[in-house]
């Protein structure tokens, strides 16, 4: 979702959601997917990328944590 910030006159990127089936974890599909967003996101012209999980998602932490820098 690209929306307004306040922030910067550039948009930011919202990944809404991001989810794959049981059998394609930890095949790198997480991954890809949040590559195509980043990049999509950067054509569009968006300062920033972001996205929140619920801290008791440990499989996905790991993933975001290696992709991502948290924002507090």
């Amino acid at each position: 979702i690209f929306h307004r910030s306040t922030w910067t006159p550039e948009d930011y990127c919202y990944l809404q959601d991001l989810f794959t089936s049981e059998a394609a974890r930890g095949k790198g599909v997480g991954r890809a997917l949040i590559a195509g967003v980043v990049a999509r996101a950067k054509d569009h012209g968006t300062s920033r990328v972001y996205w929140l999980t619920h801290e008791t998602n440990n499989q996905a932490m790991i993933l975001y944590d290696q992709v991502a820098q948290k924002s507090g």
